[in-house]
């Protein structure tokens, strides 16, 4: 009776003129330099009398107070940040709707199954993607070719190698700088190196195994990097956002998960002093066969606490139609959402190297699906910047890691 009030209630104000509000909390897309979500939301108000209260932070900002607002079973926001980590955790708590029965034919037959996947819990799509993440490496062939150095680094040994040839010549002052701050971005990039070295968090049965022998050599080498000087010391408060500026600007030769905005902004004169000497390739591992991309996919959700769901999904539904899509992959350079959206003429003349990035696409991988994601990147954070910045050997800092995610478990039984 209470949903037929309601309903009531809404179609009472919109004869009446009155615009119904919708609160939408997500983060600012760290390569929207343009203005792009701003201009959309706008279109979408116009198009439909429903305004639009935006709330947008940095990623780590904007994570705490969504999961602070469900937690406390807060009903302030009607479209959210859906995390490819949260995704267990949210469905499970029964923070978010399953959005099976909104989901066009459009949506249902183009996306990548792989995609749906990733945003779905128990046989239920929670999440439709509007940033498809996908980490790459990336590097700057002009610097190497006056290095003579004649073709990219295949193990993270080589880079180490590539990176003090650049500096003996006076070309970089580092070769590479990471977002090492303690935030999000070092666990999704500790991950990474975890896995190229040929470690995991957990084994195929749950038992935790990062601190064996693949994890103390993926960590060493993050260490031995910052002492030997390969890696600038800025790194360990270093943000993505930073790394990236330092690459464009030309001082390093390696940016190790770049993400495909920022490959088309090297491509942009008044962002980027490098224009055409970017080039994307396979991310360094401890041996050439050992290579891997993050897939770091973020979602659009609508939380059961929500008092516009349907409000709610004629906005993920506008912005998220492959029409939308279309333009944010031809005004940012972000990968489509949209399957069909890779042959569409347009978008392979303006950016031929999505080909790469297809083939990139099979080595991907994601960050553990548990329910404690968000306690196991913490503690991922204070262990890795542990070692770092010297507290900790990688060996006491990982088998620290491995203690804390084994209490975890026994407390998420």
């Amino acid at each position: 009776m209470k949903r037929f009030l309601l309903v009531g209630l809404l179609l009472s104000l919109m004869v009446l003129g009155i615009a119904v509000e919708i609160t939408v909390a997500f983060p600012r897309h760290e390569m929207d330099v343009v203005g792009y979500w701003d201009s959309v939301i706008a279109e979408f108000e116009k198009a439909t009398n429903i305004k639009v209260k935006q709330v947008r932070l940095g990623w780590d900002d904007m994570a705490n107070k969504i999961i602070t607002e469900l937690g406390s079973g807060g009903s302030s926001y009607d479209v959210i940040e859906l995390d490819h980590s949260w995704v267990a955790k949210f469905a499970s708590l029964g923070w978010i709707i399953p959005l099976d029965e909104y989901l066009t034919k459009e949506m249902k037959e183009d996306i990548p199954p792989a995609l749906m996947e990733r945003f779905s819990y128990n046989g239920h799509v929670y999440g439709v993607v509007w940033n498809n993440d996908l980490g790459f490496f990336m590097y700057n062939k002009e610097l190497l070719r006056k290095a003579g150095i004649c073709r990219p680094p295949r193990t993270w040994g080589e880079l180490s190698l590539q990176s003090k040839i650049l500096q003996q010549k006076g070309l970089v002052k580092y070769g590479i700088i990471w977002p090492w701050e303690q935030a999000e971005a070092l666990t999704t990039h500790f991950l990474m190196l975890l896995y190229s070295f040929g470690g995991d968090v957990f084994d195929g049965d749950g038992n935790v195994i990062v601190n064996n022998e693949a994890g103390v050599e993926a960590l060493t080498w993050m260490v031995q990097g910052l002492k030997e000087g390969v890696i600038d010391p800025g790194s360990v408060s270093a943000s993505q956002e930073a790394e990236m500026n330092v690459f464009l600007q030309g001082s390093v030769a390696f940016m190790p998960r770049a993400w495909p905005t920022a490959y088309s902004y090297s491509l942009d004169p008044d962002l980027s002093k490098i224009v055409g000497e970017a080039e994307i390739g396979l991310l360094p591992g401890k041996y050439s066969f050992m290579t891997v991309s993050i897939l770091l996919p973020e979602a659009f959700a609508i939380p059961s606490t929500s008092k516009h769901k349907n409000e709610a999904w004629k906005f993920i539904e506008f912005v998220r139609s492959k029409e939308k899509d279309r333009e944010l992959v031809l005004k940012l350079g972000a990968l489509p959402m949209y399957s069909s959206l890779y042959n569409d003429p347009e978008i392979k003349a303006k950016y031929p190297y999505f080909e790469k990035l297809l083939e990139i696409m099979k080595y991907g991988r994601g960050v553990p699906q548990v329910p404690y994601y968000d306690e196991l990147s913490y503690y991922i954070q204070v262990e890795i910047s542990n070692a770092l910045t010297g507290v900790k050997t990688p060996k006491q800092a990982l088998d620290d890691l491995a203690e804390k995610l084994k209490e975890l478990q026994k407390e998420f039984k």
